[in-house]
């Protein structure tokens, strides 16, 4: 595959809410986070101060500021990034999870937290193209963090990741308050629909305490911890497809109605977000800091499912007509119903420890971090269950008289008897995903003095990353001996008379503890380099980068300008079914005879090198009227599912026709973006005291 360019283009026009600022800056080159030269300012959860950092920044950024998110009931970093403009939301299970930034997938931005990237905890389960690059910010509770910052238009001393643009999570620090002081919130809920509790807590401690050389606080600590306990149910009701043939029922009224199948299911979750931190911060003296930071944060989730299925409403196991005492209605014969079972268990964990530090000599600062990263996805076992119920079924159906609630009768037979299913097979999938990266991060500016407030900044930052992904999957259906009915394993409550308030009977819940038990399936071992019988993918991303930029003022215009490089080396190991006669992509085989599964091991190495320059423009019209215009330059790499070279069958062969295979690339090369924009923002009621 050839190098893929994205062009994108943007105009904005913003109107601000009214802000008026204590102590508003009106010095347009400086950054967000640092003020005058022998000065630190931390001021990051104010609302006030996010307005205006937005309104002095270069390039185009939004924030969200923590005293904006505490005004919304949003637990994870998600929701409230939702509320940024140019952000929309991607929801799973009832809760935002991805996001896209300006209509871009969220596979191909970037990410970081405390100025280190995040990364991505389930590969298998990214939303979108599935590359396994997208991060799951609902793994991040709002919480732990004192601002949330999308970056539109990135800067050379910014990693070049994110053609949409970058989400900038700020962790929690106690830089800026005096003393000690405690905060927190405890809420309780409860979700009638399942007799369930929703319980959400935080808990905030922080002290400032000692004196510096300038007589200031010394050491600044903050502990937070985050609780949400989330259990939740419904009801719900699916169509299994329409079928839209028009040779079936010419003529009916409602043919357009017809149904392959109808699904009842019945959803149990129970979700248990968590959230630990811990910054320690040493102020010296006012031109020097130092920081520890350690986040760990997640969510454990578990599911159980009750589905029945009622297949063949299309008459494809027998016939169909228009109900002769119902023209809304349709008369089936040779119907089916089945019963499915899932009991699912997956945590899904982030953890970010940093140190770091900056230092001013005169007019010259530098900044410098190091941090590992860790997104783990760990599921110990998706249990399934399938359970044969009564076959060649008459029955009568109507989805037109009441569409939300179909009415569906059927003559002789009660599909509520756990006495009339067999189970049929018992099969269970693993999954454990780890995703690590070790960076390293230096800064150097200081002001050249050939323009107004300009500013000559230069660094780089050392990447080392991993990833790897195994997955492990049986199918007991060998196994089941004849006649075991789901009246052995019966569920406690009883049928489930009252699903949709008693609209349906849908039977017995299953027993899957009691299934599991029974039918053991053989757990996911660990993985080591050369075993193939459980990889889906072990690769290595290395990542070189330096930049430089210059900043400047001219009357009412500040400008940056600069290039960021950076230099990729990957090795990306997989296994594959091609045997090395086949070999049609560069790479090596790291194994000459195949494993269980008839794999090989491949290893595919590349490299690349990317130029990223910037130029930002900002022009102060008014105060309160700001022009920007902007080219910036992004990459994203290859996703890490789309690189892997075991082919999949898609679609099998038939008598007489192809099917079809898809297989990755490891040649993959990134996409690379060229970005324009153009914004106007008027900042209404704008007033500096």
């Amino acid at each position: 595959m050839t190098r893929a360019w994205l062009l994108n283009c943007g105009f904005a026009l913003g109107l601000l809410p009214g802000v008026a600022l204590a102590q508003a800056d009106s010095d347009t080159s400086r950054s967000p986070t640092t003020g005058a030269p022998g000065e630190i300012v931390v001021t990051a959860r104010l609302e006030k101060t996010a307005r205006n950092h937005e309104r002095i920044a270069p390039n185009l950024i939004n924030i969200q500021s923590a005293e904006s998110i505490a005004k919304y009931p949003d637990y994870n970093a998600a929701e409230a990034l939702s509320r940024i403009p140019g952000v929309s939301l991607s929801i799973d299970t009832g809760e935002g999870r991805f996001v896209n930034i300006r209509g871009i997938d969220g596979n191909l931005n970037g990410a970081t937290f405390g100025g280190t990237p995040l990364l991505n905890t389930n590969a298998g389960g990214t939303s979108f193209t599935g590359a396994g690059r997208a991060v799951e910010f609902d793994t991040i509770p709002t919480g732990a963090i004192d601002q949330i910052l999308v970056t539109k238009t990135l800067t050379p001393d910014h990693d070049a990741e994110g053609i949409g643009g970058s989400v900038d999570l700020s962790p929690r620090s106690a830089i800026g308050r005096q003393g000690f002081y405690v905060q927190g919130q405890l809420g309780e809920g409860y979700e009638p629909e399942r007799k369930t509790t929703n319980l959400n807590e935080e808990f905030v401690v922080g002290d400032s305490f000692g004196h510096n050389a300038n007589g200031g606080p010394l050491v600044h600590i903050v502990l937070t911890q985050n609780e949400h306990n989330d259990g939740r149910g419904f009801d719900d009701i699916e169509v299994g497809g329409y079928l839209d043939d028009p040779t079936v029922l010419v003529g009916a009224a409602n043919q357009d109605k017809v149904v392959t199948d109808y699904q009842l299911r019945r959803y149990r979750y129970h979700r248990q977000r968590f959230g630990y931190s811990a910054g320690i911060e040493v102020t010296p003296d006012d031109d020097t800091r130092f920081f520890v930071r350690v986040n760990e944060a997640g969510y454990q989730e578990e599911v159980v499912k009750k589905r029945l299925q009622i297949e063949g409403l299309d008459g494809s196991g027998g016939t169909i007509t228009v109900d002769p005492a119902n023209p809304k209605g349709f008369a089936v014969t040779g119907a089916d119903a089945v019963i499915r079972s899932t009991d699912e268990k997956e945590t899904h964990r982030n953890f970010v420890t940093q140190i770091g530090g900056e230092r001013r000599f005169g007019e010259i600062k530098v900044d410098w971090i190091g941090a590992y990263e860790r997104a783990t996805f760990f599921s110990p076992y998706n249990y399934g269950t399938k359970w044969d119920g009564p076959q060649g079924l008459n029955l009568t159906y109507d989805n037109v008289t009441d569409p939300n609630y179909p009415r569906i009768n059927v003559a002789g037979v009660n599909l509520a008897d756990p006495t009339l299913y067999n189970l049929v097979s018992v099969s269970n999938s693993q999954e454990y995903t780890a995703d690590r990266e070790w960076s390293y991060g230096l800064n150097v500016s200081a002001p050249l003095h050939l323009t107004h407030d300009d500013e000559l900044k230069v660094g780089g930052l050392l990447r080392y990353r991993r990833k790897y992904d195994e997955t492990s999957s049986s199918d007991g259906a060998n196994a089941i001996p004849a006649g075991v009915l789901l009246s052995n394993y019966e569920g406690d409550a009883g049928a489930i008379t009252n699903f949709y308030n008693g609209r349906y009977n849908i039977g017995y819940d299953v027993n899957t503890a009691g299934v599991e038990r029974d039918f053991p399936t053989t757990p996911l071992t660990p993985l080591t380099k050369r075993s193939t019988g459980t990889l889906l993918f072990d690769d290595t991303e290395n990542i070189l980068a330096g930049y430089g930029q210059y900043s400047g003022n001219i009357e009412k215009l500040h400008f940056l300008i600069g290039v960021r490089v950076e230099r990729t080396k990957t090795i990306y190991d997989s296994p594959t079914s091609l045997p090395p006669a086949n070999q049609a992509i560069p790479g090596r085989y790291l194994t000459t005879t195949t494993d269980v599964n008839g794999n090989y091991l491949f290893e595919s190495r590349n490299s690349y090198t990317n130029a990223f320059p910037s130029l930002q423009l900002r022009y102060e019209i008014q105060p309160n009227f700001i022009a920007r215009a902007a080219y910036s330059t992004s990459i994203s790499r290859p996703g890490f599912n789309l690189t892997t070279l075991n082919p999949n069958v898609v679609a099998p062969a038939t008598a007489g026709g192809n099917g079809t295979i898809s297989v990755g690339n490891p040649s993959l090369k990134p996409v690379y973006s060229h970005n324009f924009d153009l914004s106007v923002a008027y900042y209404r009621a704008w007033r500096i005291l």
